[in-house]
Order: C-alpha cells, then sequence, then structure tokens
C-alpha cells in the first residue's frame, strides 16, 4: 500500500446510531480522494457501543481505524 496522503480524524461521543451513515460518507469521500487515505474514529469517552461498532468497521475496511479513549487527553 502506498504512504498515506489523508488522514480524516472524526471524534465519536455515543453516536451509535449515527455511526452506520458516517462510516458510508466517509467511504464516499475517501474513494474519490487522489491518494490512499484513512479514518481515525476516535471513542470521545461515550457510554454506548459506538467503540464496538467502530472496532467492526475497521474489521470490514482496514482504512478505518477505532481508537479507545485517551483519559486525561482530550
Amino acid at each position: 500500500m502506498d504512504a498515506l496522503k489523508y488522514s480524516i480524524v472524526v471524534p465519536v461521543h455515543d453516536e451509535e446510531e449515527s455511526i452506520t451513515e458516517l462510516v458510508a460518507r466517509l467511504r464516499e469521500i475517501m474513494d474519490k480522494l487522489d491518494g490512499p487515505a484513512e479514518a481515525v474514529l476516535v471513542n470521545d469517552g461515550g457510554q454506548d457501543s459506538s467503540y464496538r461498532l467502530m472496532l467492526d468497521v475497521h474489521d470490514q475496511d482496514p482504512r478505518r481505524a477505532g481508537r479507545p479513549p485517551m483519559p486525561g487527553r482530550g
């Protein structure tokens, strides 16, 4: 794989109901870019199942990575 040209970072906080739409829109955008891209979805400390869904998304398309919350960082 070529070196990344784009990284899209998205904070995610209790977004389990909208994460599917977010990923679909990111996929559309990333497929149109003029170089390799990744989307980094960052769990922003939410309490719903967003992080689990983020991991599922990564399993389906490795260009999207889920990151756990990092306490004390923000």
